[in-house]
């Protein structure tokens, strides 16, 4: 009896093991290194509700809606390649935590998809 047990589990067991390997072989494998000849942002949250950009300081909103115009503008490969560095100030304000939170959510929404936290 437990020999034909186990010859019933044995069929779906295959089928489910071989859907799951497949499954796993059509995703590509993540990219570990980025692209250094990529087109690049630093974002410096300040967190006063502004952040660092080169040597401006703006708003957060205005820093993301320039990074979206950005974007847009940009063919598909050079948008994948794209990579944004992120870095919390050395000594953040009152809000740091949100605006960072914030920030990383809206990159996510603009669909960056190499980041750097800094």
């Amino acid at each position: 009896m437990s020999t034909r047990r186990g010859t019933l589990w044995a069929g779906p067991l295959a089928v489910l093991l071989a859907g799951l390997l497949a499954g796993c072989a059509t995703e590509p494998a993540p990219q570990s290194v980025f692209d250094g000849t990529a087109t690049s942002h630093e974002l410096v949250v300040l967190g006063d509700g502004f952040v660092r950009t080169g040597a401006r300081r703006i708003p957060l909103e205005a820093a993301v809606l320039e990074l979206r115009l950005q974007t847009r503008a940009l063919p598909p490969a050079e948008r994948n390649a794209l990579v944004v560095h992120v870095r919390l100030a050395p000594s953040p304000g009152p809000t740091a935590q949100t605006d960072w939170n914030r920030l990383l959510r809206e990159l996510e929404i603009l669909g960056i998809k190499q980041l750097r936290l800094l």
